[in-house]
């Protein structure tokens, strides 16, 4: 059967980068380890720019970080820095 098999986008190398969001550039970085702290996080990607805002979501169930987080930077270039970056 097919189950288990999914469509894919065609790779586009013009959308890969920060998003545009209302007021900045927003990064997700995966890969974030469960045990992470905010601070961790922000210590890591403050060397790139000026952090408006950061988000690690939690697992309801066992308080960790889910593995993501969100990364919001003030210009384009400081976020594109970032992705290079890391």
């Amino acid at each position: 059967g097919k189950s288990g098999v999914f469509e894919r986008l065609p790779p586009d190398d013009e959308d890969a980068g920060p998003a545009r969001s209302i007021e900045g550039w927003v990064v997700i970085a995966s890969g974030v380890h469960e045990e992470a702290q905010e601070d961790d996080v922000f210590e890591a990607f403050a060397e790139f720019g000026d952090i408006k805002n950061l988000h690690l979501n939690l697992d309801r169930r066992t308080g960790f970080v889910k593995g993501y987080a969100f990364i919001e930077y003030e210009t384009k270039q400081e976020a594109a820095d970032a992705i290079r970056g890391m």
